[in-house]
């Protein structure tokens, strides 16, 4: 029996502007259902507060479905040796406390915007007061404990052991291969992941929560999430003409990994090579952290079927094509009855598209955590699995949020009284937890019911669907 439900491989970037395509933040989420394994999500997101807001969303849902996933990240969890000492930081769990240090420090604002080259000049200060040991900046942002080019050594060490290859040192910040900056700013992400209200006692840092061993079988772990260093480049891929690169490989890393736990072989990379001596591994579990795959000092990139998965077109190159605008979401409308009641005028007046928080087992519906103001959606409507444009709407911020205990949804509004009745007579009943009639809050952007275009339903009963999902098999693979 594999270890895991769900393979979650996540590309990083340190940009500091919102960004898409090329180069940018990519995420795959592959789900087994049965004996298959499917892409559940491959998402790119513009910014890092969105990519981790959807991260999050996912592995809550997966979490409260009791789903076993392995969670990817291609940046450095830990620094060399020595560092939490250089920076005069408590000796107890090392690692644990430049997570501290760093989520104190680095502010990474929803724009992209950030400050890790000053962070980087602080620690400078603090371990060399020179240019040293982090390196590599713009020229606007050099100063005298950063410089935009590579100084004299410290006493540091230029590498972690698992740096094996041509893999770039962390304390490079700027320029081609620069993984120093996706540390500076990835960090802190992560352990906010790590400690998440729902997610905190599940989940487990490997391999500084779970040593250096073997992966443990699923029933006998504690948690379900496990976070770990991934190095996509590890695994071969090609890029065909139109394909993204980064899209590639976070799927062709989930494939892979999900290929050698079918085959029994994925719990003992956990155990990282077996040339580490015990010293070294102390090392790594304290406070440089291992990639998960590297077992050779020199590191082979692995070329198997698994690898090879599909490249899909972006969604943004196939807009024009459909004669529909990108949106974020789509939202299935189907009657709820014979009688038409979620119709464009309905829509228009509510200003909200009619639909549950919760669901009948009062668990909160996916995605619909997710949805922020400024979001698009796609209304389509129909059934029988075929469906057409009606709108293209804009999340707004609603004049009253729903709430329910904890929970807010900044997305839905609560539906005003006067529609109550017609809602009822259409055959809709409220939300079965909050017990009231609400959904989402838009603001209408363009009427699309000219577009002749049928649109189907991806399998399922969710009505709230993710763009990509939707227009994979229009878009076709290449």
């Amino acid at each position: 029996m594999p270890e895991f439900d769900a393979y979650l491989m996540v590309d990083w970037s340190a940009s500091s502007r919102p960004a898409t395509g090329a180069d940018s933040i990519w995420y795959c989420l592959m789900v087994r259902a049965g004996t298959a394994l499917h892409v559940a999500a491959l998402e790119n997101p513009s910014t890092r507060v969105a990519a981790m807001r959807e991260i999050s969303n996912l592995l809550c849902g997966l979490a409260r479905q009791g789903q076993t996933v392995l969670v990817g990240f291609d940046f450095p969890f830990g620094y060399p040796a020595g560092f939490a000492d250089a920076l005069r930081l408590e000796r107890d769990r090392p690692w644990e406390q430049v997570w501290r240090e760093l989520a104190r420090r680095v502010v990474d604002r929803a724009d992209n915007s950030n400050n890790r080259f000053a962070v980087a000049g602080e620690l400078n200060h603090r371990i060399s007061d020179a240019c040293h040991p982090f390196w590599g900046c713009p020229r606007d942002c050099e100063c005298t404990t950063l410089s935009s080019t590579k100084g004299p050594a410290g006493h540091l060490p230029e590498r972690r052991l698992t740096d094996v290859g041509n893999m770039q040192p962390i304390w490079k910040l700027y320029g081609n291969g620069a993984v120093g900056s996706q540390a500076l700013v990835g960090i802190p992400h992560i352990a906010a992941l790590r400690n998440h209200l729902e997610l905190a006692t599940v989940s487990r840092v490997w391999p500084f929560e779970t040593g250096l061993v073997p992966l443990p079988n699923r029933q006998n772990r504690e948690y379900l999430i496990v976070l770990a260093e991934i190095y996509p480049s590890l695994v071969a891929v090609q890029v065909v003409p139109g394909g993204v690169k980064d899209a590639l490989q976070v799927q062709a890393t989930a494939s892979h990994f999900a290929a050698l736990d079918d085959a029994g072989d994925l719990a003992i990379l956990f155990a990282g090579p077996d040339w580490l001596t015990t010293d070294e591994r102390v090392r790594v579990e304290r406070e440089e952290g291992w990639t998960l795959g590297v077992v050779s000092r020199r590191p082979a990139r692995i070329s198997s079927p698994a690898a090879q998965v599909p490249v899909m077109k972006s969604c943004d190159a196939a807009v024009g094509e459909l004669g529909l605008p990108k949106c974020d979401f789509v939202y299935f409308a189907t009657p709820a009855c014979a009688s038409v009641t979620i119709t464009a005028e309905f829509v228009d007046s509510a200003k909200a598209i009619i639909a549950h928080a919760y669901n009948r087992v009062g668990l909160r519906m996916p995605l619909v955590q997710g949805l922020q103001p400024g979001d698009q959606i796609l209304l389509v409507y129909g059934a029988a699995g075929q469906y057409r444009p009606v709108f293209s709407c804009r999340v707004r911020v609603p004049d009253e949020p729903v709430e329910l205990g904890m929970h807010r949804f900044d997305g839905f509004c609560y539906i005003p009284d006067r529609l109550h009745d017609e809602l009822k007579a259409g055959g809709y009943e409220p939300d079965p937890l909050i017990q009231r009639f609400v959904g989402i809050a838009i603001e209408l952007v363009e009427d699309l019911r000219q577009v002749d275009l049928a649109i189907s339903k991806p399998k399922g009963n969710n009505t709230l669907r993710r763009w990509s999902e939707v227009f994979r098999a229009a878009i076709g693979e290449i």
